[in-house]
């Protein structure tokens, strides 16, 4: 059997220009397998403005693991959902029960 791979990404943010505050993530998880894949989207907008509060990140200091960081804990137990969702997906993809017949 393939091993399901799941990959979290952040595709795009909204910031503010004047403090570079981060306001919005856009974000996917993608389950794929040799052949099959699966992809959920979402967008996260939980992010208040306040460049004074304690370790607050600079714009251009914040990676992709920070990020998503943010991202699996606004998600809380949905991040898991999510995960086993589409790895349900693909594994049915991988084993299907139905075939065409034409």
């Amino acid at each position: 059997m393939s091993q399901i791979t799941l990959t979290w990404a952040v595709n795009n943010m909204t910031r503010i220009l004047d403090d570079g505050f981060v306001i919005k993530v856009d974000w996917s998880c993608t389950a794929s397998a040799t052949g099959v894949q699966g992809a959920f989207y979402g967008g996260t907008t939980t992010y208040e403005n306040n460049p004074d509060e304690p370790g607050f990140i600079p714009y251009d200091q914040l990676t992709q693991e920070i990020v998503l960081g943010w991202v699996y804990t606004a998600l809380g137990d949905q991040k898991a959902e999510i995960e086993a969702t589409l790895t349900a997906k693909v594994e049915k993809q991988l084993n299907p029960t139905t075939a065409w017949i034409s």
